[in-house]
């Protein structure tokens, strides 16, 4: 039940955000989220794709506090990861200690390891045509 309270808090602050035109380095605009619950501590880790700046960034630590919800601003999100391979991180998910990030420029899911940050395409998109044309 808290992880789908703060998963929902989350998505109406980041849809409440406006648009955003940073000129400098870090988020600049998010394309979407995972969160990784600890059950031992209570609290979550946000991943966060972004498409524009070609990188992963998180915020540790995040509670879900239905009497005192708290907007997340872009300059809390702390870089996590980046990788020329990675260019445009869309899509993203957390399963057992690893991400699954989809990117659209390399039509490509890759799995990162939270922990050692490694990084290995998981699926690439491969033509279905018949090989026999």
């Amino acid at each position: 039940m808290q992880f789908q309270l703060l998963r929902i808090l989350l998505l109406l602050t980041i849809c409440s955000l406006p648009s955003l035109v940073n000129a400098g380095s870090g988020a600049q605009g998010i394309s979407d989220f995972a969160v990784a619950f600890d059950d031992t501590t209570g609290e979550s880790t946000i991943y966060v794709t972004d498409e524009v700046s070609h990188a992963i960034y998180k915020i540790d630590g995040a509670h879900a506090d239905l009497h005192a919800p708290k907007e997340t601003l872009l300059g809390e999100l702390k870089p996590f990861f980046s990788s020329p391979e990675l260019s445009a991180p869309t899509g993203i998910a957390y399963f057992n200690g690893k991400l699954l990030v989809c990117d659209k420029s390399a039509d490509a899911v890759f799995e990162i390891d939270t922990t050692t940050k490694s990084s290995a395409c998981y699926s690439k998109r491969v033509s279905l045509r018949n090989r026999s044309e």
